[in-house]
């Protein structure tokens, strides 16, 4: 009697300390990392006790309810990992992904779906104006609207930061100016940034001034600078509607100058001048013309003493303007009234005094 009561009691104790195995929990599935329009990480946890798993299976579609899967990943055992790098993606869509824990005995549900919103591609800006221009990009499948970024630098937001545009692939930039800017989208979700396109606009149109330096065969053109123009075009005509252009001077590109010397003119004769602005965006519309007439030709000084001479010209004009310089250039001129702006009125020649002994002279009125 006291043997069988003593196997029975051993056997009890045993049957307490019997495990059964079973399939492990749930995972947890986080929000994806280091996204780029062609890959993310997919992120998740042990789903707790028993913690039991040896690997995970990771599933990724385009479908929110795995109706299809990207190829590769459809049930990828990716071992005992809770992160996983998800590569040769398309760029565009919206993808999702779930795992399940795995053991011998078999592996679990599904965890909750992680949305990884797609990212838009950015591509070149339309309706390029001096004043704005229309950013665009590709749409993303399930995408409820879009973000839209705009700087003077490149990932910028001091033109726009993070504005909603709704769900376009189009929207306006406007109350710009001549500059080179940059644009970034993302979709709603929202996603990671699309790559960054760059944009130039076009310069304003520049505004003539008066021509200056107005001489029998040639004047300097003057207008004013173009904000963000790398150069300009000149044009100069006989005639107000630019219909017989000077030789040498029709679309001729300059440097980003303001003033540029006509030469090779007749004298005595009226002229026409207008400028554009340029630039890597564009070219500028028409500045306003201008016209100018140019001087009847300079003759050889006369009456020459050491400081002072006479300046002479064939044909008295009705207005006389003379400049006088130490320089063949006309870098400088001696001022006074030979600075090129005082108006000796209607005479063929002009006395010039107060000179220094010794020096040489030029003058073009």
């Amino acid at each position: 009697m006291k043997n069988k009561l003593t196997v029975f009691a051993i056997m009890t104790l045993i049957s307490f300390n019997v495990v059964f195995a079973q399939v492990p929990a749930v995972p947890t599935a986080s929000a994806a990392t280091s996204i780029t329009a062609t890959s993310f990480t997919a992120n998740w946890a042990s789903g707790g006790a028993p913690g039991n798993e040896t690997a995970y299976y990771l599933d990724v579609s385009t479908s929110n309810v795995f109706a299809s899967f990207v190829s590769g990943y459809n049930n990828l055992n990716v071992g005992l990992v809770t992160t996983f790098s998800v590569t040769g993606l398309t760029a565009g869509p919206t993808y999702y992904y779930r795992v399940r824990g795995l053991n011998g005995v078999g592996s679990s549900a599904s965890s909750a779906t992680i949305t990884v919103a797609g990212i838009p591609i950015a591509t070149a800006a339309t309706s390029v104006t001096n004043a704005g221009f229309s950013a665009n990009w590709n749409s993303v499948a399930g995408a409820t609207g879009y973000f839209l970024d705009v700087g003077t630098t490149s990932g910028g937001t001091d033109i726009l930061n993070n504005s909603s545009v709704g769900l376009v692939t189009t929207s306006p930039v406007v109350g710009l100016a001549g500059t080179t800017y940059f644009y970034q989208v993302r979709s709603n979700g929202p996603s990671a940034n699309s790559n960054i396109i760059s944009v130039t606009t076009i310069p304003a149109n520049p505004v003539s001034a008066a021509a200056t330096n107005v001489a029998g065969t040639s004047f300097s053109a003057n207008w004013s600078a173009s904000t963000g123009a790398t150069g300009y075009y000149l044009d100069v005509a006989t005639d107000v509607g630019f219909a017989s252009f000077v030789s040498g001077f029709n679309n001729l590109a300059l440097g980003a100058v303001t003033t540029y010397s006509v030469t090779g003119l007749s004298a005595s004769t009226p002229y026409w001048y207008r400028v554009r602005a340029f630039s890597s965006g564009g070219t500028s519309g028409n500045s306003g013309p201008q016209t100018t007439t140019t001087g009847p030709l300079a003759n050889a000084a006369t009456l020459i003493t050491q400081t002072s001479f006479q300046a002479n010209w064939a044909v008295a004009a009705a207005n006389n303007f003379l400049e006088v310089s130490t320089s063949p250039t006309f870098a400088g001129n001696i001022g006074g009234n030979y600075n090129g702006a005082f108006d000796f009125g209607a005479v063929s020649t002009i006395p010039v005094s107060g000179l220094t002994a010794g020096t040489t002279y030029y003058y073009i009125e």
